[in-house]
């Protein structure tokens, strides 16, 4: 397998071969998911795709003593966490690695 990249556009081609949506519609649905998706992590969702997987907010903050002194300044930072659905986790355990030496 090439290292090469896979981009929106080139996604929605191959999504559209492979069932009776046409490319844009395709594009489309992808652009409307991570709208989605981000509008459901903003309220605190966890968003659980099937086999691809799920997204959520992690936050890292500095402790407090009590309630009281939990507040925005505390945050140090906030991520989104992806854990893959069964079949990526697969698709990780069945690759192949090949040693390619550049000339």
């Amino acid at each position: 397998a090439s290292s090469g990249v896979l981009d929106l556009e080139d996604l929605s081609e191959r999504v559209s071969v492979s069932c009776s949506a046409t490319q844009s519609d395709c594009y489309a649905v992808i652009i409307g998911l991570v709208k989605e998706i981000s509008s459901a992590l903003e309220q605190g969702n966890i968003v659980r795709l099937g086999h691809l997987g799920s997204f959520q907010i992690s936050v890292q903050s500095t402790a407090s003593a009590t309630p009281e002194e939990v507040d925005k300044s505390k945050i140090k930072r906030s991520s989104i966490v992806f854990r893959p659905g069964k079949k990526l986790k697969l698709m990780l355990k069945q690759l192949v690695f090949k040693k390619i030496i550049k000339t």
